[in-house]
């Protein structure tokens, strides 16, 4: 009798371990897409969170987006800085900060655009002059 592994076997795990691995990594893009776009709708949650965080504090907040996927919320002595996917590109932004007053109506200079692009797709988040609405559109 003779120990060992027939070509035919050996082709045939190898070519299973193939398919398995392929399939594990297309599994992980798509988890890297889906927390991506999931990301977006954090940073658009997080905007309308500032605006509700200034009312409550009855403080100025700000939303800052830095050049490193990241972005920075303040309202008096608190500050938090979160960070997004690398997928996510800022691909124009018409302000430089988001700013609420207390009363959550949008600043002087804190309302406007800001486009977003993922797999070819443009997110645009819109923060209205005078009342503040945050909008997402996809």
């Amino acid at each position: 009798m003779k120990r060992g592994f027939t070509l035919i076997e050996l082709v045939a795990v190898i070519s299973i371990l193939l398919i398995l691995t392929t399939i594990g990594l297309n599994k992980s893009s798509i988890v890297e897409n889906y927390r991506a776009k999931q990301d977006i709708n954090m940073i658009y949650k997080d905007i309308r969170s500032a605006r509700n965080l200034a009312m409550s504090n009855k403080k100025m907040a700000t939303v800052s987006f830095n050049k490193d996927n990241s972005y920075t919320i303040s309202c008096g002595d608190y500050m938090e800085r979160k960070r997004y996917s690398q997928k996510i590109k800022l691909m124009s932004k018409n302000i430089e900060n988001i700013g609420f007053t207390k009363r959550g109506a949008a600043t002087q200079n804190g309302s406007g655009t800001f486009i977003f692009l993922l797999l070819n797709r443009e997110y645009k988040i819109t923060v209205e002059p005078v009342t503040g609405k945050v909008n997402l559109k996809k």
